[in-house]
C-alpha cells in the first residue's frame, strides 16, 4: 500500500453532486493531500498496534468512511457544513443550529479526538492529517470492540456510523463500496497521482 494507490482511487471517484463547485486542479491537489494523510494515519495506527489489521484495510475503510460521510466535498472539509440543510449532524444550541459533526469523516465529539477537536476541520495538510489519524483512532477502537475473526468490515463501520452497535441494518452498501471499489482497486497508480504527490 503507498499513498500514490490511495490517490489513484480517490481521483477516480466522482466529485460531490452538492455543495459549491471546485476547479479539477483544485480538487486533485486536495484529494492528494487527504491520500497523503489516509497513508500517514494508517501506518501510524498500525505502528502503534492501535489497528489489528493490515494499513491497506484501514487506508480503505478510512476511504470508505470518506465517501459515505461527505463524498469528500470541499465545503465540508473546509468546515463550512450547512446546518440548514442537514449537513453535519445539526442540533439546537441555545436557539440556533449548530453541527455535532466535523471533517470529511463526519467525527463527532468523542475522548479520542477531543483534546484536537477544534483543530479538526479545515483544508491545512495538519488539519487533514488531525482528521485522518482522528477517524482512524475510531475506526481502530470500533474493530477492536466489534470485530470477530474474518467478519470485520461491517461491525467496524457499523460501530463507527452509529457510535455505539456492531449491527446496523444501513451498513449493507458500505460493505459491497470497498469490496466494489477499495478491493479491486489497481494494482499500479495513475500517472495523474504520481505526478501530483511528485509536485
Amino acid at each position: 500500500m503507498n499513498p500514490a494507490i490511495i490517490l489513484t482511487v480517490l481521483l477516480s471517484l466522482p466529485p460531490a453532486q452538492y455543495g459549491p463547485p471546485e476547479a479539477p486542479k483544485a480538487r486533485a491537489e486536495r484529494l492528494t493531500t487527504i491520500a497523503r494523510t489516509i497513508y500517514r494515519a494508517a501506518r501510524g495506527a498500525v505502528a502503534k498496534k492501535d489497528w489489528p489489521g493490515s494499513a491497506a484495510e484501514l487506508a480503505g475503510t478510512l476511504v470508505t468512511v470518506g465517501w459515505w460521510e461527505s463524498r469528500f466535498a470541499r465545503h465540508i472539509h473546509a468546515g463550512k457544513c450547512r446546518v440548514r440543510l442537514g449537513e453535519c449532524d445539526p442540533a439546537r444550541r441555545r436557539g440556533r443550529l449548530v453541527p455535532l459533526a466535523r471533517t470529511i469523516y463526519q467525527l463527532q465529539r468523542t475522548t479520542l479526538v477531543a483534546p484536537y477537536w477544534k483543530q479538526l476541520a479545515g483544508l491545512s495538510p495538519l488539519a487533514t492529517y488531525r482528521a485522518s489519524w482522528g477517524a482512524a483512532r475510531v475506526l481502530s477502537l470500533a474493530r477492536r470492540s466489534c470485530a470477530r475473526g474474518a467478519r470485520w468490515l461491517a461491525p467496524t463501520l457499523s460501530r463507527y456510523a452509529t457510535g455505539k452497535s456492531c449491527r446496523w441494518r444501513k451498513v449493507g452498501p458500505r460493505v459491497a463500496w470497498y469490496a466494489r471499489v477499495w478491493l479491486r482497486r489497481p494494482t499500479t497508480p495513475s500517472r495523474q497521482a504520481l505526478a501530483l504527490l511528485r509536485g
